[in-house]
């Protein structure tokens, strides 16, 4: 697959222009140090704050554009082609909410590393109980 193949699939027709801005860095920075970058909190300020870049990465670990790794005060980004396999806008837009959603309630450490060495970007907590009703939600509330 080619960029304009990648530009026009359902993955990246539903990214919001803050996620777009943060995948645009993350490329950058994977094509400037070569395959996998290292990208530090502090760079993903220049996109916006806190509230803006960690839903953007979210999404966009979600949706396959590009696979994230959470270390304390940095993120490891690698390519992925993962959006292939998202068959249809509705899929996407509903991968893109859920991980949006799902940022906000993530867990913040104060120190230290984690046990596993790395936290894997789609590690959020829903703070809904039951996942099945809110993806339900949100497909009923595409075909109204």
């Amino acid at each position: 697959m080619t960029e304009p193949e990648r530009i026009q699939s359902h993955a990246y027709s539903v990214l919001r222009a803050s996620a777009r801005r943060v995948l645009r860095l993350v490329e950058s920075e994977i094509t400037r140090q070569g395959g996998c970058a290292t990208i530090y909190t502090d760079q993903f300020e220049h996109c916006g704050s806190r509230r803006v870049y960690r839903p953007a990465l979210a999404e966009i670990h979600a949706l396959g554009l590009a696979e994230l790794e959470r270390y304390p005060k940095r993120y490891v980004c690698r390519p992925s082609r993962r959006w292939l396999t998202i068959s249809s806008r509705q899929d996407a837009l509903i991968a893109s909410t859920l991980a949006r959603a799902h940022c906000y309630d993530v867990e913040t450490r104060t120190s230290g590393a984690p046990a596993a060495g790395h936290d894997p970007v789609p590690s959020y907590r829903c703070s809904r109980t039951d996942e099945n009703s809110e993806l339900k939600s949100i497909q009923a509330g595409n075909q109204t």
